[in-house]
């Protein structure tokens, strides 16, 4: 059963009250369009959007997009002028890091089907390896935002707790919570900007339940608190993969339609107004 509830907050720079340093992982399509809508949102807040890729970090540092999306040249101008910066340097950046968004690749396999997490679990490795040696003294939130089998979040939960830190009590100092993206490609930055919704959905530890507090506090900076919806990350993976399943029903009704149409010698476009939500 999915519980929609409100949290307390977690000890992150006295809840927001100070200035924040988040990164995310993939400069790809939903990292990049992410990073740029929140910290246009928060500019007191730094922002890094972390890749491998160094072609591409170089288009993004050059204020080029290398995909065209309304709005976002604009922000990319306006975020690199302030407080956004692109980087493949994840061991000097995490340290100082708040709050982590993994927002990598996870192709689905052309055989089985399968949603191939490898990124994934390749950033989260990162993460562990730079904090290995660290005493820390400060908590970090990790959030996932890719597409992701159900589990994924606790799946790495415990990977975090069996990490060996050299201080093991850095396992205590992570978070691990889900929170999808729902991006139509065209619409990024107007999906991010004016979401229908904003689902957040921490682990059943105590740590991750008061960080959903955290990022809901971020995205209500101009998201209303209606739209954000806190559950669990079961019930949040098991969402995002609905969506996708819904939005291919659709569109295959919709060509099915339109091959009717086509066979009576009905409009498919004006036909297609009839039904709801399509």
């Amino acid at each position: 059963m999915c519980i929609r509830d409100r949290q307390s907050t977690w000890g992150i720079k006295n809840q927001m009250d100070s200035t924040l340093k988040l990164a995310f992982f993939g400069a790809g399509y939903v990292g990049a369009t992410s990073a740029l809508v929140m910290a246009a949102h928060h500019p007191t807040h730094h922002f890094v959007v972390l890749d491998t890729n160094e072609a591409l970090l170089s288009q993004w540092n050059r204020g080029e997009p290398p995909f065209h999306e309304p709005s976002v040249s604009s922000l990319l101008a306006s975020g690199l002028s302030s407080n956004v910066t692109f980087s493949s340097d994840a061991n000097s950046v995490l340290p100082d890091i708040d709050i982590i968004f993994l927002c990598v690749n996870t192709p689905t396999d052309p055989v089985t089907g399968n949603l191939d997490t490898t990124n994934l679990e390749q950033a989260v490795e990162t993460i562990l390896s730079t904090f290995q040696s660290i005493s820390m003294t400060k908590n970090v939130l990790i959030v996932e935002k890719s597409t992701v089998p159900v589990g994924t979040a606790a799946k790495l939960g415990k990977r975090i707790s069996s990490f060996a830190f050299e201080n093991p009590n850095n396992k205590d100092y992570f978070a691990m919570m889900s929170n999808p993206e729902f991006l139509a490609q065209g619409r990024a930055i107007a999906c991010l900007t004016n979401p229908d919704r904003v689902v957040i959905g921490p682990t059943h530890d105590e740590p991750s339940r008061r960080g959903a507090a955290i990022l809901a506090r971020l995205y209500a900076k101009w998201v209303p608190e209606d739209k954000i919806i806190t559950t669990d990350a079961f019930c949040s993976e098991l969402g995002k993969l609905s969506a996708n399943c819904f939005l291919a029903q659709r569109i295959s009704s919709i060509n099915a339609m339109s091959a009717i149409c086509e066979r009576v010698g009905a409009d498919a476009f004006q036909s297609n107004y009839s039904p709801p939500h399509l």
